[in-house]
């Protein structure tokens, strides 16, 4: 196989492996984006927004922002979610 060809199928695996990611995160009422939040969140207990904001290399307004929104879809208490990630 050419390596042109090996390639082509890593991208189109990558492309597939995005939209099942896309539709599991529609499935439960996410955005894309809140995923690696959430995972990021679940490997670090009580990590900050800053600490989310460096490893996944946005502002640390950008995880503010998806914080509230994961907090207002979800419906849990404040505490609840500051146990997990001080805010």
């Amino acid at each position: 196989m050419e390596l042109h060809e090996l390639m082509r199928k890593l991208h189109k695996l990558e492309l597939v492996q995005q939209l099942a990611h896309r539709r599991g995160a529609q499935e439960h009422g996410l955005y894309f984006g809140q995923m690696p939040v959430l995972d990021f969140i679940a490997a670090n207990p009580g990590c900050t927004q800053v600490q989310v904001a460096d490893h996944l290399r946005v502002s640390p307004a950008s995880i503010a922002l998806s914080t509230k929104r994961l907090h207002k879809r979800s419906g849990c208490r404040k505490p609840a979610l500051q146990a997990a990630l001080y805010l």
